[in-house]
């Protein structure tokens, strides 16, 4: 079995991503130190959860999708949209 998908996400403890200014994600290759995508996550108001990104294999090559979306259901709104329960 292998990983297919890694979500990268955020939360903040106190308080909503709103009050973060600058905040970006950036995605560097390891190899050679050279940044590959570079993207602002703005517009968020009472989000306190944050999917920044997908990484993802497709045909055995592994790839990013900047996704950007809060949630102000916290991280239970983020499991629950990925299909895991949460009591």
């Amino acid at each position: 079995m292998y990983t297919e998908k890694i979500v990268i996400v955020g939360s903040v403890d106190r308080g909503q991503f709103s009050s973060l200014r600058g905040l970006h994600a950036t995605v560097v290759d390891l190899d050679t130190g050279r940044t590959v995508i570079n993207f602002p996550i703005d517009g968020l108001t009472t989000e306190t959860a944050l999917v920044v990104g997908e990484l993802y294999r497709r045909a055995g090559v592994w790839k990013f999708r900047a996704v950007g979306q809060g949630y102000a259901s916290g991280l239970r709104g983020v499991a629950t949209d990925y299909g895991i329960n949460v009591d």
